[in-house]
């Protein structure tokens, strides 16, 4: 995964390198044979945790609800994640999905705090980012169907980390979210 992640972006692994001696590189990396070694990441896998929960929610009259899940995000010092807002090319932005579909869809925009804005040295642009503990809210229309079943959501999440020298790949977290009965 990582060798297949230098081939495609050489710039995201050596920022501070053109393309053409970010390539030679790789291939002084290979030829070493430690091209399958990963970045070193602080504290483990990935610098980034996710949690969810429902903070609120809304009966509609066809049986369905319409539930506020908050998620939060605890980044550790150092790194930093792009905000839903992000658009252009580099970087992923934080984009969250809800299954099973249709029976749960994510029902308007993710609400967050103000990302923070800079040029980032690892894509030469100016990007949105969130670091720290942001907690964002996503607005999710559970059908009558999902709530009688008394499963549990999973919301997936998606995002970038990155630090001031590289990037990780974008990866997918996949919370689960019990959705309680709605007090009528």
């Amino acid at each position: 995964m990582f060798f297949g992640g230098l081939l495609r972006c050489p710039k995201l692994y050596f920022p501070h390198m053109n393309s053409r001696n970010a390539v030679l590189a790789l291939i002084a990396m290979v030829a070493l044979g430690c091209a399958e070694s990963a970045p070193p990441a602080a504290k483990g896998p990935q610098p980034v945790t996710w949690t969810a929960d429902v903070a609120d929610q809304t009966p509609s009259p066809d049986g369905s609800v319409l539930v506020n899940v908050r998620v939060k995000a605890t980044i550790d010092n150092g790194w930093h994640v792009y905000a839903p807002t992000q658009s252009g090319t580099g970087p992923t932005p934080l984009s969250v999905k809800v299954e099973p579909s249709p029976l749960a869809s994510v029902a308007a925009e993710i609400n967050g705090p103000v990302p923070d804005k800079a040029i980032d040295p690892n894509f030469g642009i100016e990007t949105q980012t969130y670091s720290g503990q942001p907690v964002l809210t996503v607005p999710i229309r559970v059908s009558a169907e999902a709530l009688k079943s008394g499963k549990p959501i999973d919301v997936k999440v998606r995002s970038q980390a990155c630090s001031d020298k590289f990037c990780l790949p974008a990866k997918t977290t996949t919370l689960s979210v019990t959705i309680p009965p709605a007090k009528t």
